[in-house]
């Protein structure tokens, strides 16, 4: 996909979401992005009655800030997973919360999938 392609879809769609990206020991800047919220999945090593949330991202794939360009985005090459965060409501209508960067589960010169917990 082209970055305008990406682009494009995100502003047709509507779905985007402003979420704030707060990359570790860097400063955080607000962008655009797609949430997707999945079923819940059991805790690691848990009796399966605890449950976390199962939330994926795309954004485009370049390190800018909406003020910059309208949607902003995350770079591949500046992913730390593990360390990073991402402020995001895990419901709809639900304050945002801070979640780790799990996974850089997708990407191509366009777009990023990030998978949090």
């Amino acid at each position: 996909m082209q970055t305008a392609d990406a682009e494009a879809v995100m502003r047709e769609a509507g779905w985007a979401e402003t979420v704030t990206y707060k990359p570790a020991g860097r400063a955080e800047r607000s962008i655009k992005a797609i949430v997707e919220r999945g079923v819940p999945q059991p805790l690691d090593g848990g009796d399966g009655r605890a449950v976390r949330p199962r939330l994926s991202i795309e954004v485009l794939n370049r390190s800018t800030a909406i003020s910059d360009d309208g949607f902003g985005g995350i770079s591949s090459a500046e992913v730390d997973t593990g360390q990073d965060k991402l402020s995001v409501a895990e419901r709809i209508g639900q304050t945002a919360r801070d979640m780790r960067v799990r996974e850089l589960s997708g990407q191509d010169t366009a777009m990023l999938t990030l998978e949090l917990r």
